[in-house]
């Protein structure tokens, strides 16, 4: 099958070494091989050779890339991965991409949970830098954790349960209390 704009041989250029995958922000929120850049261009290649046929979940896998291009950015071979799934678009719908309402409306939802993810997984690693760069926002932390654990209960002396984000380190063991001071003032302490 030719597929509009598309040279033959651009989508068998890909090495398949799944660099794409590391940085493909659907991907990492699906898991799902298909939906990432590497699974696009192997639907691609097999839609090229005949072995594939246009099918609506197939638009549907191609609705959900992003085209925020990172995969373009990280990719070994240089295969411009964002304009074969462009032209794939395209000649799917002849030059309108409309998927069907039903996987709309689970794109809109899963894609705002995306962007809230990245939105506070860059927002904690902003304060973990921060924490650890300035060590004055350290010690008033490490204060705020101390008088806050008070309120998490304690089974010989060790904290039993933590709330939810961080409900996994307490789930199969008990949890040291948070000091009172930082290593650093005791040491300083004990160093006079």
């Amino acid at each position: 099958m030719k597929i509009a704009n598309l040279p033959e041989d651009l989508a068998f250029n890909c090495s398949y070494c799944g660099t794409c995958l590391y940085f493909c922000p659907v991907y990492q929120k699906t898991g799902i091989e298909t939906f990432g850049p590497r699974g696009r261009v192997n639907l691609i290649q097999g839609l090229m050779n005949g072995e594939l046929q246009q099918t609506d979940y197939m638009k549907y896998i191609f609705s959900k890339c992003a085209l925020c291009q990172r995969c373009v950015e990280n990719c070994p071979s240089g295969l411009d991965i964002t304009n074969l799934i462009l032209d794939i678009r395209a000649d799917f719908n002849k030059g309108l991409f409309c998927p069907s309402s039903k996987y709309t409306k689970k794109t809109i939802k899963s894609f705002s949970r995306a962007l809230l993810y990245n939105f506070l997984s860059h927002a904690f690693s902003i304060f973990v830098y921060l924490v650890l760069r300035y060590r004055y926002i350290y010690e008033a932390n490490l204060k705020i954790a101390y008088i806050v654990q008070k309120l998490f209960p304690h089974q010989k002396q060790m904290i039993s349960w933590l709330p939810y984000p961080l409900q996994g380190w307490t789930h199969t063991r008990l949890m040291r209390p948070v000091a009172r001071e930082s290593f650093r003032k005791q040491w300083l302490k004990n160093k006079k």
